[in-house]
C-alpha cells in the first residue's frame, strides 16, 4: 500500500499545465507455486487542473498479472487491466477556456497536441481562445487494457523480451484541450490521454550488462491507434473530405546506457543517458512528424 502526491507549477505562458495530483494505491502477491506468482492490485488516482476545472477527474484502475518462469530461463507475463476515469463536471461540444477573464491563446480552435514547435502564448490576429472538446455529456471513460510479454535470457549477460499491448474502449467520451501547442513529444494527457485512443502495440527490447555495472538498452515500438470519437482534420482544421476518424502508426526507437557507482554505507550514484527517435504517420496530416530527442540524467540512492 502507499500514497503519492505531486503539484506542477509553469511560467505563465504554460500555466494550463498546473495541476495538484494524488494517488493511494494497494497491492497484493499470491504465489502460486515456486515457478509462478500473481499480483491483485487498485489504485485510487485523483487530478486537479487550477486552470482548467473541466478536465478536472477522478480514476479508479483494477489490475491483474500473473508471471511464470521457465526452467528455459523464459519468464512469460500476462496482465489484465482496467481503469475508470471520472470527470467531475458536464459538458458537451466545446467549451471555452478561461483564465480570469482571459483566454488562453495558440494556433486554433480545433488544434492541440503534437505538431508544432514555436512560441506560445499570443499569437496576435491569427490566435483563438484554447478550448475543451468533448461531444457529449457523460462524464467518464473506461478502457481495458491487455498486456503480453515474453522475456528470454540469451546468456548470463543478455537478455531480449518481446511485449503486446492491445487497449480497447467499451464506452464513454474522453476530453482534451485543442488550441494550444505543446511540442512533438509530451507525456501530458492534456494532449495525447491514452483513453482517447484505442490500439495494438508491439515492442521489443534488448538489454545488455557489462562488466562495471553498465547496461545498455534498446527496443523498438509500433502503435497503431485509432482514435475515439476524433476525427482527422486537414491543416485548415477542417474535417478531411471522407469525415474519417483519426488513425495514427508511430514508430518509437529507444536506446540507453547506464552506470552505477557504489558508495560508503551501501550508497550509490547511477548516470544514465537516452535517446529517443519517433515517427508518426496519421490520416491527419498535422500529426505527421519525426522527432529526436536526448535526455541525460543522474540518481543516488541513500
Amino acid at each position: 500500500m502507499g500514497i503519492n502526491s505531486s503539484l506542477r507549477v509553469n511560467r505563465t505562458i504554460y500555466d494550463y499545465y498546473n495541476f495538484q495530483d494524488a494517488s493511494v494505491y494497494g497491492n497484493v502477491k499470491i504465489v502460486i507455486n515456486s515457478a509462478s506468482n500473481a499480483n491483485l492490485g487498485y489504485r485510487l488516482h485523483g487530478r486537479r487542473y487550477s486552470n482548467l476545472p473541466d478536465l478536472n477527474y477522478s480514476e479508479h484502475y483494477f489490475f491483474a498479472r500473473y508471471i511464470g518462469f521457465f526452467q528455459t530461463r523464459t519468464t512469460l507475463m500476462v496482465e489484465s487491466n482496467y481503469g475508470l476515469k471520472i470527470y467531475q463536471s458536464h459538458i458537451t461540444g466545446t467549451q471555452p477556456v478561461q483564465e480570469d477573464g482571459q483566454g488562453f491563446e495558440g494556433y486554433g480552435t480545433h488544434r492541440g497536441g503534437m505538431g508544432h514547435f514555436g512560441n506560445t502564448g499570443s499569437m496576435g490576429d491569427n490566435s483563438h481562445m484554447s478550448e475543451i472538446e468533448s461531444n457529449n455529456t457523460n462524464p467518464g471513460v473506461g478502457q481495458w487494457i491487455g498486456q503480453f510479454r515474453l522475456a528470454q535470457s540469451l546468456t548470463n549477460s543478455t537478455g531480449l523480451s518481446v511485449e503486446f499491448t492491445l487497449r480497447r474502449n467499451p464506452g464513454g467520451e474522453i476530453r482534451y484541450l485543442a488550441g494550444q501547442v505543446s511540442g512533438y513529444i509530451s507525456e501530458d494527457e492534456l494532449f495525447d490521454d491514452h483513453y482517447g485512443y484505442e490500439s495494438e502495440e508491439l515492442g521489443t527490447t534488448l538489454t545488455q550488462i557489462f562488466s562495471g555495472k553498465v547496461t545498455l538498452k534498446a527496443s523498438i515500438d509500433t502503435r497503431w491507434k485509432d482514435y475515439v470519437k476524433r476525427n482527422a482534420l486537414d491543416l485548415n482544421g477542417d474535417p478531411v473530405h471522407d469525415q474519417s476518424l483519426r488513425k495514427d502508426r508511430e514508430v518509437q526507437f529507444w536506446f540507453s546506457l547506464g552506470k552505477s557507482f557504489s558508495m560508503p554505507g551501501g550508497k550509490s550514484i547511477s548516470l544514465m543517458g537516452e535517446f529517443y527517435w519517433i515517427d508518426n504517420r496519421s490520416n491527419d496530416l498535422y500529426y505527421n512528424y519525426q522527432v529526436s530527442l536526448i535526455s541525460l540524467g543522474a540518481g543516488m540512492l541513500l
